[in-house]
């Protein structure tokens, strides 16, 4: 459910709770696909956004990178033995 439509201002909410209201299944359907897509192409465009935004130095991609490109050192093999 969209959150605007609690707040009694248009959106495209009031299709999923109009629908509801009147049980009507076709005009819910048809806004929860209406306030998917919406919502898929806010995150697309932010995507771009974010993409463009980024300074040339910070990497994009998901390792572990510093921001010359050279890999962090990663504990690897047995845990050292606690005590003495």
């Amino acid at each position: 459910m969209t959150l605007v439509s609690n707040f009694g201002i248009n959106s495209l909410g009031d299709f999923i709770l109009g629908g509801l209201a009147a049980n009507d299944y076709v005009q819910m359907t048809a806004g929860a696909i209406l306030v998917t897509v919406l919502a898929l192409l806010v995150d697309g465009l932010l995507a771009v956004v974010q993409r463009f935004a980024a300074p040339r130095g910070v990497s994009r991609g998901s390792g572990a990178t510093t921001a010359r490109g050279r890999r962090l050192p990663v504990a690897t093999g047995t845990p050292a033995p606690e005590g003495n």
